[in-house]
């Protein structure tokens, strides 16, 4: 499969060759024209991806949460631990 440069993918030459033999792609790219030039759809869509965004965000940062509570159990354990040794002499 050959890779284009970002010169020849504006090249709408380029992209009508393309899409002369895959009617798939012809497609997609008739669809997504249509979605560009929509202002609603162009919105919805950016919309979605800043959904997107901040849902893998916030994931991310319920992860991070979940290691350092986990961390922080594992010390716990190990102060306590050492506590009881202590106790114990």
């Amino acid at each position: 499969m050959r890779s284009f440069r970002q010169k020849e993918i504006n090249n709408k030459a380029i992209i009508t060759d393309i899409c002369e033999d895959e009617e798939e792609i012809q497609m997609a790219v008739s669809t997504l024209v249509r979605q560009g030039e929509d202002k609603i759809a162009r919105q919805a869509y950016l919309r979605r991806q800043d959904e997107i965004y901040f849902n893998n965000k916030r994931i991310a940062e319920l992860e991070e949460a979940k290691h350092r509570a986990t961390t922080a159990e594992v010390e716990v354990e190990r102060l306590r631990k050492e506590l009881e040794e202590l106790k114990a002499m």
